[in-house]
């Protein structure tokens, strides 16, 4: 569950794909797709992630890096994924968010993390079939302007 809540709220606070977060199939790590561990690095109150691949770095033509500030308490990004880091240790070149499968760890496939958002949204009641591992992108957008922050700055951290 903390590769889980790291990887969400990394999507929604970085505004990305599914794509970049977890695996198509567990089998099929592509180093230069997924966020790696080395990709994260922790400094003071700020986690700063670099893309090297998205939709629109198709060809690694350059990066994108983004910042997400620690909050403290359970939406805390630097919280959620130091503590990932730790509890589920991997080497730097290793995808960032790893899944136990059959005893040991594993990338984190698509159908893992869209099934976890899904149960939780049926949880809390609404109809899971509405959403999908893109609805960390654009809730994250969402939510980023009904807080007031400026359109322009939203389009830049997705990039």
């Amino acid at each position: 569950m903390v590769t889980l809540w790291a990887a969400k709220l990394t999507a929604l606070l970085c505004l990305l794909r599914k794509d970049n977060v977890c695996v198509d199939k567990q089998e099929s790590f592509n180093v230069g797709r997924v966020l790696r561990r080395k990709d994260f690095a922790v400094k003071s109150d700020t986690v700063w992630v670099r893309l090297t691949f998205s939709k629109t770095i198709q060809f690694h033509e350059r990066s994108h890096v983004v910042a997400i500030k620690a909050t403290g308490g359970v939406l805390c990004p630097k919280e959620a994924v130091l503590n990932c880091f730790e509890q589920v240790p991997a080497e730097p070149e290793s995808p960032a968010f790893m899944w136990k499968s059959k005893g040991k760890f594993v990338p984190m496939p698509h159908g893992v993390f869209v099934a976890e958002v899904k149960k939780l949204i049926r949880r809390i009641g609404l109809d899971p079939s509405t959403y999908s591992g893109h609805s960390f992108r654009r809730g994250g957008g969402t939510v980023a302007f009904n807080l007031g922050v400026d359109h322009l700055l939203i389009k830049l951290q997705g990039d």
